[in-house]
């Protein structure tokens, strides 16, 4: 059986989907899994870009006219037979927080 996803030079990709988490380098095909576009998550270069809805204007207003997908929270799409879908990140904090 071939692994679902396996590391790269690039980061993580999804082997039968045929994409890329989170890049860092140049790829053909990249998933976005932060709204909020930080460098470490939103690079340019990418052929094709999926993300979620909410953090389409950031991904533009960062990285100019890319080709962009863009899926609502929770939303399924199938790409190659693997189904993708984008979830807000949480943070929980136990305890008093100190600074």
């Amino acid at each position: 059986m071939t692994d679902l996803v396996v590391a790269r030079k690039e980061e993580l990709f999804c082997v039968p989907g045929q994409f890329y988490i989170d890049p860092w380098r140049p790829v053909g095909r990249a998933i976005i899994t932060r709204a909020h576009a930080h460098a470490d998550h939103a690079r340019p270069g990418h052929g094709y870009y999926l993300a979620a809805t909410p953090g389409a204007k950031i991904l533009k207003s960062r990285l100019g006219d890319i080709a962009l997908e863009t899926l609502a929270y929770g939303e399924r799409i199938l790409h190659n037979g693997v189904t993708i879908s984008l979830h807000p990140a949480m943070c929980y904090c136990f305890g008093p927080v100190k600074y």
